[in-house]
């Protein structure tokens, strides 16, 4: 007679990790947009299946926002439940920093923002957003997922690890003696009987 197994458990495990990024735009691919974004390339975090990536709205997200600038950032990650983030975005030639600090991300790909300036001061050549005809962007955080699922291992008995193993002979050795046992799984069958 064998017990039974353990069920399988689930553990939360917390995991940080660092990203970063630098986007350089072109100031004419943003003038010349008309009510949409501009992405950056998507990058891969130092945890498992995250990826990041931000996008420009140079005309807001929709008509109510249409002299608003805004930034996004979107983290798209379906193992996690969910990523507590901490980050900025910056324009260093035109000393503009937004700050976020434990934004709440869940499962899936979406996004977290603000706006960074007016449309018009975007444009001014006085604010130093575009140098060169590129405007430069910055981004760093930290990400904190929570909620991963790692299963425990399955602890097996001895029994139940030589009834799954596909050597059907065994030896077992106690002090000087060896008792060689053949056949174990016949042996060990909840049906044989002595």
């Amino acid at each position: 007679m064998y017990r039974k197994r353990a069920p399988n458990y689930v553990m939360p495990v917390t995991n940080e990790c660092q990203i970063r990024m630098k986007w350089r735009i072109k100031e004419d691919d943003v003038r010349n947009i008309q009510g949409q974004c501009l992405e950056s390339k998507t990058f891969k975090a130092n945890a498992p299946s995250v990826k990041y990536f931000l996008s420009l709205y140079p005309n807001g997200r929709n008509n109510s926002e249409a002299n608003s600038v805004k930034f996004d950032v979107h983290l798209d990650f379906p193992k996690f439940i969910q990523i507590t983030a901490s980050f900025s975005i910056a324009v260093k030639s035109a000393s503009k920093k937004l700050k976020f600090t434990d934004v709440t991300f869940f499962t899936g790909v979406n996004g977290q923002g603000a706006s960074i300036c007016t449309r018009d001061e975007l444009f001014d050549a006085e604010k130093k957003f575009f140098v060169n005809g590129f405007m430069e962007i910055e981004f760093e955080g930290t990400l904190k997922a929570q909620g991963i699922k790692r299963k425990a291992p399955e602890s097996l008995s001895l029994i139940h690890a030589l009834w799954e193993a596909n050597d059907k002979d065994v030896t077992i050795v106690v002090g000087e003696q060896e008792l060689m046992v053949i056949f174990l799984k016949t042996i060990l069958s909840p049906s044989f009987n002595f």
